[in-house]
């Protein structure tokens, strides 16, 4: 995967790391429980950003704009049958890193102590 901004196949990608301008991200997923599709249900959160789930119902895509610098997890369940105490779920890390201006920003507020 020479030209792929992925360190590994989809379904192996475990953490992805992003620069500060590559700060959009979507995500399609799916379920393979055939007993009644049409019945499948989802849910998501990115945490650090998602206070709690966002139930989607039957839509299978997730798309965040503008993603601060930082971590973040992004977790999806389904299908129909979600487990009330939040069980199984797939699981991404994300890491969107600073632009060098901020970094520098940031080092030098620590050190002079002038960080808001």
């Amino acid at each position: 995967m020479p030209d792929s901004p992925l360190a590994a196949p989809v379904e192996y990608l475990r953490e992805l790391h992003r620069h500060y301008y590559q700060n959009n991200l979507s995500f399609e997923f799916a379920a393979l429980d055939f007993t009644d599709p049409a019945q499948n249900r989802y849910r998501y959160q990115l945490v650090g950003l998602d206070a709690d789930w966002v139930e989607t119902g039957s839509v299978r895509f997730a798309h965040f704009t503008h993603l601060a610098p930082g971590s973040c997890q992004f977790r999806v369940q389904g299908p129909a049958h979600l487990p009330s105490d939040g069980g199984e779920c797939a699981l991404i890390r994300g890491f969107i890193h600073c632009a060098y201006a901020e970094q520098v920003f940031l080092i030098s507020g620590v050190v002079t102590g002038e960080l808001l």
